[in-house]
């Protein structure tokens, strides 16, 4: 850490707002006039965090924005940048997507795109998409209040575990099926569906994941004019070049619901073999490798997927999208008998694990002690998951769980997390085992029937036979 002037420094610190002046007492008279010392107690005693330290000692102040107060960093797209924030007043926990000063400078359509993400989210309301709470601007700030979910991108989950257990990956796809088809049926369409806009909560493979779809910056309106659609030509957004569908990559304002499908197809593709289906050195020659063809098959690179599952991804691959399941349903319908048949864990008895771990503290950093915080995940939405069933789990052990972005979450008391139900529980097809033995029953009956049939032809034979017999003798 650099060399600190002492007195500037604690000027800095309690203009940030982010302690009070008996709090700035506290600091000197633990740590005299040394700043350095004075972050470092700070930051033990959980009134600071360590980006927030780094932001201070950096001399950046500016670390509160309206109601909200900054705790970390989280990740930083092409619009803007998203950090996980302390809304002041309620003391929650949610993230803030900050539009990049430095895009409206550059693009004068930026804030309407943005306002566009703002309304599309905003009339989203479904477990498998992360929920919009608010907007609001501020001078010449844009921002969008989102909730706070703990997770990992699937784009990690596959970076270190390629490929991915099948049962799991499918299920992954089928849960984000139906959050595309709540937003297609409110005439919306993503256009940038891919592993990194993909949150999974889940602890290991041994739990049933839980998936949110993330940012809708991208999104188009179906029926949108074509004034609004030139706000694509004007920004000139295509989506991700690895997962993109030929006919959006042809002409963005053209995407509708089977793009998206593409684009979930090419995640499962890679899921399942660990690569995505068309490779190149650059953008260009990835967006000419789809060019009139298909995507090669699963089974050439992944020979133990079943010739069914093959023929799922292929059929969401199709080049034609007239060749492709049609609708989101309709792929969660053929994922089904493949999915992973397993309920929700709970996730680990709400973040609690095994009941081996200790009790986390309750404290958020950044805020003083003294005050409640609540719970920074999402709020349970319908029926609570059943508890985990005694399965064994997979070797392979889960990534260590993080919040939406890189940074670790904020350390919650098990017994007060709460967890996102399944919109897929009520959805999810009947047991192999019920469905089998409802198979056997009438298979059972008709085996009786034929053999009592049988047994009676004999007995009549065998009567006629046995008269023959005594008729002649009596003649």
């Amino acid at each position: 850490m650099e060399t600190l002037a002492s007195e500037s420094f604690f000027d800095t610190l309690l203009e940030s707002g982010l302690v009070s002046s008996e709090e700035l007492q506290q600091a000197r008279a633990r740590a005299g006039a040394d700043p350095e010392a004075a972050i470092r107690w700070l930051v033990s005693e959980g009134r600071l965090t360590p980006w927030q330290a780094k932001q201070l000692a950096a001399g950046h102040t500016d670390l509160v924005i309206d109601k909200y107060l900054l705790l970390e960093k989280l990740g930083e797209g092409g619009m803007g940048t998203v950090f996980k924030v302390l809304e002041r007043g309620i003391e929650r926990v949610v993230a803030l997507k900050l539009l990049s000063a430095d895009v409206i400078a550059r693009n004068p359509q930026a804030v309407e795109r943005f306002r566009r993400e703002v309304l599309a989210s905003a009339s989203l309301n479904h477990p498998n998409i992360v929920a919009a709470h608010s907007a609001d601007q501020v001078g010449d700030k844009h921002f969008l209040i989102m909730e706070y979910v703990e997770g990992r991108p699937l784009r990690d989950w596959i970076r270190r575990y390629r490929p991915l257990p099948k049962d799991w990956a499918c299920e992954v796809v089928r849960q984000t099926c139906f959050g595309l088809t709540h937003a297609h049926e409110r005439g919306l369409v993503h256009r940038d569906i891919k592993p990194s806009n993909l949150l999974v909560i889940a602890d290991d493979f041994s739990q049933r994941p839980m998936v949110k779809i993330l940012d809708f910056g991208l999104v188009r309106l179906v029926g949108e004019t074509w004034a609004e659609r030139n706000l694509t030509a004007a920004d000139q957004v295509l989506g991700t070049p690895d997962y993109i569908a030929p006919e959006q990559a042809y002409d963005p304002r053209a995407a509708d619901i089977r793009s998206d499908i593409f684009s979930l197809g090419c995640t499962l593709f890679q899921m399942l073999t660990g690569q995505v289906p068309f490779h190149g050195k650059t953008p260009v020659e990835k967006l000419m490798a789809r060019a009139g063809r298909n995507a090669p098959r699963v089974r050439t690179l992944a020979p133990d997927v079943s010739v069914e599952l093959d023929d799922i991804v292929a059929k969401m691959l199709a080049h034609d999208p007239s060749k492709r399941y049609q609708t989101p349903n309709e792929v969660a319908g053929a994922l089904g008998p493949f999915a992973y048949k397993r309920p929700l864990s709970g996730l680990a008895s709400q973040r609690g694990g095994t009941g081996n771990q200790p009790a986390p503290s309750t404290q958020v950093a950044g805020k003083p002690a003294a005050k409640p915080v609540a719970p920074a995940v999402a709020p349970a939405v319908g029926k609570a998951a059943p508890a985990p069933r005694s399965e064994p789990a997979e070797a392979r052990p889960a990534p260590q769980s993080l919040t939406v972005g890189k940074t670790a979450p904020p350390t919650i008391p098990a017994s007060t997390r709460a967890r996102p139900a399944a919109a897929s529980q009520e959805m999810d097809p009947p047991s192999d085992d019920s469905a089998s033995d409802a198979r056997t029953r009438p298979r059972k009956s008709s085996v009786l029937r034929m053999c009592f049939k049988l047994l009676l032809v004999v007995i009549v034979i065998g009567g006629a036979f046995a008269a023959g017999v005594i008729f002649s003798g009596w003649k």
